[in-house]
């Protein structure tokens, strides 16, 4: 196995504007919810193809295992506990005796090699192949694979990371799809297809179907949370209404000579939401409009610039890395974060305590009168596709893949999660606790290749996970999703994390002080000059040849 440390980074490149443009500290540079597949809080497209076009799969929803509640409305399935006879839902062979060699990405440390590693021993018994696996990080993934595609070093499988035109790139080196999963085809790999139709968009690329996805759904959406057991200790509870309610509780709560403050970082995604800012690409008379453009972007700017001046934000926020913001919120030195949903399990490990009590809030108008619209993050982590010199075995291929997503309550999803029972992990009820050996074997980058549809579960918490299924509905009843994702656009992968990045600079001077927020009308300006209107353009007719 090949790994290469590195420092994290989503490999994923903003498509949409919002994308850039959603921190209030530094911009993000690290993937906020390591380790679970999550994206940065962006709202466009991993780097996707033409949104559909008529060769989606199907979507053919697994019904082996019965959820205590059972999702809908982008709302994943919720399981209070691991069923107690996990289904065998794959008994055909998968594997065909050969090496299935794969280069993806992780998040996680360097798993103990083969030999050493009973996890992967088990795992390769069990597909019937020998499984090759190289790894990077996703910061040096967008180096590696262009290394790999122009010395014809792919392998069988591999991650699509980000290279100039990719849909070339992928007509060239990447197995065409379309014939094995499009529409009723899917069925022959019933985990590939209960993989929702949004996650399958960024997996078009002129018309054809060149990669699967690795779904992560609205869990890569981003909220607010609150640690309500301190808050409450200084008599604040529930979510905002307003945001003079937001600002006076973040007062109430504020104490720098206590070492404590209201936000780990400034929330300016969340402000910007209070105030009606699109998500990401929205169509705005007839014609697209990127967010940088709308214009509450300046009364959100204000308002975020206000709670830093007032220094209701940790003094160190914009020279703190991710993780120190999850440190401060567990620690209590801020009693707010902005982060995803998938991050709310971490939370849960890394703040313990009898009386701690978790909330995640919806954003409500900033003028007060009711929910606002919320930012639906991107429903696809990543791509993959197969070699098209793997053509002969593209059963195999798939067939691995679909393994890959078995749905949570299969054996196959608890072999994959949780390894070996007694070696990796134990049962808490019916449960599965992984144990230290298990949290080191287990991380061989497979959740990266494909996942199945993430599930709401807190292994042995059904107060939490119950929290978070409510969490979760009460978001999705206003969110709205940029209109771009899942559409490819060139300039966007040439040049969209250049433009973006000095407009993330630009909203960072601005909310300190360094340039007045009338600044943002020359930045959207010189950002459009730079390539925006190109990349609208052609996102433009993206969506118009996929229909959408």
């Amino acid at each position: 196995m090949t790994i290469n440390h590195l420092s994290r980074r989503t490999i994923l490149q903003a498509a949409g504007v919002g994308a850039a443009a959603v921190l209030g500290g530094p911009l993000l540079a690290a993937c906020s919810n390591e380790g679970r597949g999550g994206v940065q809080p962006t709202t466009g497209a991993p780097g996707g193809g033409g949104g559909g076009g008529g060769v989606l799969p199907k979507y053919l929803p697994y019904a082996g295992v019965k959820p205590d509640i059972k999702g809908g409305n982008g709302v994943g399935d919720t399981f209070f506990a691991y069923p107690a006879e996990p289904v065998t839902a794959i008994t055909a062979a998968i594997g065909d005796g050969k090496p299935i060699r794969t280069l993806g990405i992780t998040n996680q440390p360097i798993p103990p090699a083969l030999g050493n590693n009973a996890f992967w021993q088990e795992l390769n018994k069990r597909i019937g192949s020998d499984l090759e696996i190289s790894l990077a990080n996703p910061a040096d993934y967008n180096q590696r694979f262009p290394t790999a595609v122009a010395g014809d070093q792919l392998p069988d499988i591999f991650s699509v990371g980000s290279a100039p035109q990719l849909p070339g790139l992928l007509a060239s080196k990447a197995l065409d799809l379309t014939e094995y999963l499009a529409g009723d085809a899917i069925a022959k790999y019933p985990f590939l297809a209960n993989i929702q139709t949004d996650s399958w968009k960024s997996c078009v690329y002129n018309g054809r179907l060149m990669a699967v996805p690795v779904p992560r759904g609205m869990i890569s959406s981003y909220v607010l949370y609150g640690r309500d057991d301190l808050l409450a200790s200084h008599g604040v509870s529930g979510p905002a209404t307003s945001y003079q309610d937001l600002y006076d509780k973040a007062k109430a709560v504020t104490a720098p000579a206590e070492n404590r403050w209201a936000f780990s970082y400034v929330p300016v995604d969340y402000i910007r939401q209070m105030y009606g800012v699109q998500n990401g690409w929205q169509e705005v008379g007839g014609t697209l409009q990127a967010s940088y453009a709308d214009p509450a972007q300046k009364d959100a700017l204000e308002a975020a610039k206000k709670l830093f001046d007032d220094g209701l934000v940790v003094p160190d926020a914009f020279t703190a890395q991710w993780q120190d913001y999850k440190t401060w919120f567990g620690g209590g030195r801020a009693m707010y974060t902005f982060d995803s949903f998938s991050a709310w399990p971490s939370f849960l490990t890394l703040i313990a305590g009898e009386h701690f009590s978790l909330a995640a809030y919806p954003p409500a108008k900033a003028e007060g009168g009711g929910a606002a619209k919320a930012w639906l993050g991107n429903p696809t982590n990543s791509t993959t596709a197969i070699n098209a010199k793997a053509k002969d075995r593209v059963e195999t291929m798939l067939s691995f893949l679909n393994w890959c997503a078995a749905a949570f309550g299969t054996s196959e999803y608890l072999f994959r999660k949780y390894g070996i029972e007694g070696v990796n992990y134990t049962l808490e009820g019916t449960d599965p606790i992984l144990n230290d050996k298990g949290k080191s074997e287990t991380q061989l980058g497979l959740l990266y290749l494909c996942d199945a549809p993430w599930p709401i579960y807190q292994a042995g918490d059904r107060k939490a996970t119950q929290a978070q299924y409510d969490a979760q509905e009460a978001f999705m009843k206003n969110a709205v999703q940029s209109k771009t994702v899942g559409v490819y656009s060139e300039t966007n992968a040439r040049d969209g994390s250049r433009i973006n990045k000095a407009m993330s600079d630009l909203q960072n001077d601005i909310i300190q002080g360094r340039q007045p927020v009338s600044a943002w009308d020359q930045g959207v300006a010189d950002w459009k000059k730079n390539g925006g209107d190109k990349i609208r353009d052609e996102l433009a007719k993206g969506l118009q040849e996929s229909g959408g």
